[in-house]
């Protein structure tokens, strides 16, 4: 369900004291404090494409849009897909990334 400020401190103290930790170790703390969520884009983004988007997205916050959900079905990567205010998107983030 993401990272709090208390793991990524006890994470960043953990790192600071012991320099020569694996790399395997850093990798899975990367990976275990990002969640699949879904949020609703906003007017701001009607007219959009969803690669777009989703280049955006990865540079200004690296959070990285996965897909469009309409109702019951997600489509992935639709990458020409034009996206309306409204849609339901899909991505991977840290809860402190995806706060912002």
């Amino acid at each position: 369900s993401g990272t709090t400020i208390r793991e990524r401190n006890e994470y960043e103290h953990l790192r600071q004291n012991h320099p020569n930790m694996p790399k395997w170790i850093e990798e899975y703390w990367h990976g275990s404090v990002q969640s699949v969520m879904r949020a609703k884009l906003g007017v701001q983004h009607n007219g959009k494409k969803f690669s777009d988007l989703q280049r955006e997205l990865y540079s200004s916050s690296q959070v990285v849009l996965i897909g469009v959900g309409l109702m019951s079905t997600l489509t992935l990567n639709p990458a020409d897909r034009i996206l309306s205010g409204g849609d339901c998107v899909y991505f991977i983030s840290s809860k402190m990334n995806a706060s912002e």
